[in-house]
């Protein structure tokens, strides 16, 4: 396989960069082969890759388990994961990097991109609840820095609201599974979809069953040839994590 320029993983701190070359993660003892029974990047279907454990690079270049990890995809998308999610015993689920499918070159999205250079792939992943969003693939670049509470308090529920707990549940489902793509009052860390409060909120113009449907089912309400947004089962957001979700947008929503 002939590698580019393009297949270079850049991973940046406060302080410094390093650069990752594919060719050369191949090459490291601790590369392993991860068998996926359903690849998301492929439609659930088995897939194989080469693969290095996320923990070992951290480890490596001596990451703090306070920061957060801000993977940036080509297309923009950005995921954020607590690098203590990275860290847990490996007894539970434990994330790799993927440098390559086992059996020939990356394969292309239904986006037409493809899901390289690198993928994040988890093993055991039912161990931990892992979201669809915490698979983001097409990434070239992993920023390290503070965690998006430090960063971006405003998304923060108000500590002394009477219904705290609650919102604060359904700010954790956010950040896990509406920030890869939004905003609220153009607070986040990606605008590859539009801002969920500014100027609107989806729960200022969607009836409440209809908004639950959406975000099970977008296609099911709202079709359009760009859209990309994936539908969140009950498995990915539970019926009570989906009300503290609609819980923590109505809170927000006064406050622009």
């Amino acid at each position: 396989m002939v590698f580019s320029a393009h297949d270079t993983l850049l991973i940046k701190t406060e302080n410094a960069e390093f650069r990752f070359e594919a060719s050369e993660l191949l090459k490291r003892k601790e590369v392993e082969k991860i068998v996926l029974s359903n690849d998301p990047s492929k439609n659930n279907q088995p897939n194989q890759y080469f693969a290095i454990a996320v923990d070992q690079l951290l480890k490596e270049l001596k990451i703090s388990p306070q920061s957060s990890l801000y993977l940036k995809a080509t297309d923009g998308m950005t995921v954020v994961i607590d690098s203590e999610r990275f860290l847990k015993p490996q007894t539970q689920a434990r994330a790799f990097l993927a440098i390559k499918p086992i059996e020939g070159n990356w394969h292309q999205l239904k986006s037409g991109q493809s899901a390289g250079p690198y993928f994040l792939i988890w093993k055991n992943a039912n161990l931990n609840e892992v979201g669809p969003e915490e698979w983001p693939y097409s990434v070239n670049k992993i920023e390290i820095k503070a965690s998006v509470a430090e960063i971006y308090p405003g998304l923060l529920p108000q500590k002394n609201h009477m219904n705290y707990k609650v919102l604060y549940q359904g700010y954790k489902v956010f950040i896990k599974n509406c920030l890869p793509c939004h905003q609220l009052n153009k607070q986040g860390i990606s605008d590859f979809g539009p801002d969920l409060n500014y100027p609107m909120s989806p729960v200022e113009y969607f009836k409440p069953e209809a908004l639950v449907k959406y975000i099970r089912d977008p296609r099911s309400v709202r079709v359009w040839n760009q859209s990309r947004m994936p539908g969140f089962s009950e498995a990915e957001i539970s019926k009570q994590q989906m009300k503290d979700l609609i819980s923590y947008l109505s809170s927000i929503s006064k406050s622009k």
